[in-house]
């Protein structure tokens, strides 16, 4: 039985298919949804959701800082005095006021829209995509006793403020966190470094999986040629330009299927390396390698039913929680995958093995060896691949729980 209440989803863009799949997962549980972006989507959606795209042409700096003082001095105060010194984050304070001040003309369009509507803010629910500056858009809603609750999730670069370049640490963190009902990491790994990085706030903090949908199987047979993929944008946190170098130290024949964009246009510091080392493969003849490009989710999904993969590998610097290796686990394909964010808790023994972060390229071709000698590389394997799948990343159950608790 549907819910009666509105759900507000505020997120930039929902072109990632995650984003997109939470907006369908929405859409059946909610009686209206409202996907709140500052980028108008050309996908198809359900009859039952509309788009409030933010317009920051009229968005006005100074207007909005003299008609709420009060409010971002308290904020901006509260930001510098109570935490420790950053001398490259005070360097950005510039840049953290219009921040702030987009956040505050987000706030301010969702309660135009909310009266123009005539939506009671009661019988709906507000809920940010990612910890970042829509939450504190909700925020200061909440703070004007506009709306009485709304919660986030929290992924990696909207989470762990390590990941921040020069200065380490998100904006109006504590701001958020003050205000915000519940945070949801996709990783239990993201919930326990929040926990311990803001303790006084233990309790607004927990996890909520995302997930993927079932579309079938992945064909396989032992006697087929060995067939490792890869799904990621070519860029530097994804280091795609370590595969090659891993691929030379193999002794058997193997094929290397990279599905996602080379994005060769890009000033990625790793781009040298990335084609200086794909084009080394051509001097090793027991490899042989495809580059797929840029593809839609359904066209990955295609692929996946009709190619046989031996193994997928991740050998990411950092990550949230891949939805590419939930998407590769729901085919039954087993993993490999760093250890890095919430990796372990879905690349391990029941579906494949772990990649220490500071990696020896030799040691993961001994592990790729290793694992296709092994019982893993079978169909009885891959079976229990499948299930980890169905019992921890499977769409309707965990969007099920999740929207649930937040009608808690």
């Amino acid at each position: 039985m549907k819910s009666a209440k509105t759900y507000f989803l505020c997120t930039d863009a929902i072109e990632h298919s995650f984003a997109l799949t939470e907006v369908q997962q929405a859409a059946g549980y909610y009686a209206k949804v409202v996907v709140v972006l500052t980028k108008k989507t050309s996908f198809t959606l359900p009859s039952n959701v509309e788009q409030l795209c933010i317009d920051f042409g009229n968005f006005k700096a100074a207007e909005i800082l003299k008609k709420n003082k009060a409010l971002i001095t308290a904020i901006v105060s509260a930001d510098i005095l109570r935490r420790s010194f950053n001398f490259n984050y005070y360097k950005s304070s510039k840049q953290n006021l219009n921040y702030l001040l987009q956040a505050i003309h987000q706030a301010n369009c969702i309660h135009e829209y909310m009266k123009r509507s005539k939506i009671d803010a009661n019988e709906s629910v507000f809920v940010s995509f990612w910890f970042n500056s829509w939450a504190i858009a909700l925020a200061v809603l909440k703070k004007r006793k506009l709306i009485s609750a709304f919660y986030s999730r929290a992924h990696g670069t909207d989470l762990f403020e390590y990941r921040v370049r020069k200065t380490k640490r998100i904006p109006f963190r504590k701001f958020q966190l003050k205000w915000v009902d519940k945070v949801f990491s996709v990783s239990k790994n993201g919930e326990n470094y929040l926990k311990l990085k803001y303790p006084r706030f233990a309790k607004k903090v927990s996890y909520a999986y995302l997930g993927t949908e079932d579309k079938g199987l992945n064909p396989f047979s032992a006697s087929d040629q060995f067939t490792i993929v890869s799904c990621a944008t070519v860029r530097n946190i994804k280091r795609i330009y370590l595969i090659p170098e891993i691929l030379q130290h193999l002794n058997f024949a193997v094929k290397w299927i990279h599905l996602g964009d080379e994005n060769l246009h890009a000033p990625d510091p790793t781009k040298e390396r990335y084609l200086k080392n794909k084009k080394a493969l051509l001097a090793f003849p027991k490899i042989t390698a495809e580059f797929a490009g840029n593809l839609s989710n359904d066209q990955i999904f295609e692929f996946y039913q009709t190619t046989p993969v031996n193994l997928f590998i991740s050998v990411s610097e950092t990550e949230g929680l891949p939805v590419s290796i939930m998407e590769a686990i729901s085919f039954g394909i087993p993993v490999m995958a760093t250890d890095v964010g919430g990796c372990a808790e879905i690349a391990g023994a029941e579906t494949g093995s772990l990649i220490a972060k500071k990696f020896n390229c030799s040691d993961v071709a001994k592990q790729i060896t290793a694992f296709k000698e092994s019982s893993k590389n079978s169909a009885a394997f891959r079976s229990g691949v499948r299930l980890f799948w169905e019992k921890h990343f499977e769409v309707n159950a965990n969007y099920t729980r999740f929207f649930k608790s937040l009608e808690k």
